[in-house]
Formats: structure tokens, sequence, C-alpha cells
């Protein structure tokens, strides 16, 4: 069974010494099918003072799913490494299952 409780904080909450802001998200389509592939892009920058990973996090869900599954499924967690004051591009390529 599933926990359906939120947590009290989200995974990495107050971990880093700087800031990053997100920018340009792109999906390859518009829609997902059950067997199917998205990539979804976007770029990170480091707007803090401090040289940091950041663990961008992708999280999925199944609205009409006929199995009982979590709220929000994590689906990727890629960490990327970005100096202050860079941008660095991102992909993740994620499965419809």
């Amino acid at each position: 069974m599933y926990d359906k409780n939120p947590p009290l904080f989200p995974f990495g909450y107050g971990l880093t010494y700087t800031n990053f802001e997100y920018s340009g998200l792109k999906t390859d389509k518009k829609t997902l099918s059950d067997n199917g592939i998205v990539n979804i892009s976007f770029n990170i920058r480091n707007t803090g003072n401090y040289d940091s990973d950041e663990v961008v996090q992708l999280y999925v869900s199944f609205p009409d799913s006929k199995v009982e599954r979590p709220a929000k499924l994590s689906r990727d967690l890629p960490g990327s490494f970005v100096k202050k004051g860079e941008a660095i591009p991102v992909t993740i390529r994620s499965e419809g299952k």
C-alpha cells in the first residue's frame, strides 16, 4: 500500500547555498501514449554566489490508472553541476509506462 500522506519537506529541501532559475521548458510531444517516450528540455541558471550541484526533480502522475499508484511518482533525478552565473541546458527522457 502506498503512503498517501505528502512528505513534510520535498526532496532536497534547503540543502544548497545558492539559487537556481529554470527557463525555456519544452517537450517534444503535446501528449504521451502509454508506451511512448517524451523528451523534456530546459535551462538551469545558477543565479547565486556559489558553484553548486542542482538535482532536477521530474514527477509524473497517472490520473486514469486502473491500478493503485502514488499521486506523484519520481521519474528521474539527474544531477547537474552549474558554476555561479552560468546556465546549462538539460534534457530528460521519460517513458509513459
